[in-house]
């Protein structure tokens, strides 16, 4: 299995343990400098992380993940974390996290 950043080790996790729907969100594209730091491809280039990601626990797991590439701000965040039961921050940057801090607290 590929290895990615903490996000990612966390939904190779909880992909094979019986979760019935897993969302991922994520809008950073792969960059060249991801390649020291996680497992891409240079073919991977310019594509966006979550569907690299959603497609790589298909083909290994056979487990359909849905994938949103978007970014995640306190406007959009009850709209895509509202059916969530569980909500795991990953996210490398202070807005985001916010923003799913702010939802759960008052969810």
């Amino acid at each position: 299995m590929r290895g990615w950043g903490v996000g990612a080790n966390i939904r190779e996790n909880l992909a094979p343990s019986g979760f019935g729907k897993l969302v991922v969100i994520d809008c950073d594209r792969i960059e060249e400098r991801d390649i020291s730091t996680q497992s891409y491809y240079k073919t991977d280039f310019g594509a966006y992380k979550v569907k690299i990601l959603t497609n790589s626990l298909y083909r290994e797991l056979r487990r359909t993940v849905e994938g949103r590439s978007k970014e995640l701000t306190v406007a959009n965040a009850p709209q895509l974390l509202r059916d969530a039961g569980i909500v795991i921050d990953t996210f490398d940057n202070s807005m985001a996290r916010q923003a799913v801090k702010d939802y759960c607290n008052n969810a």
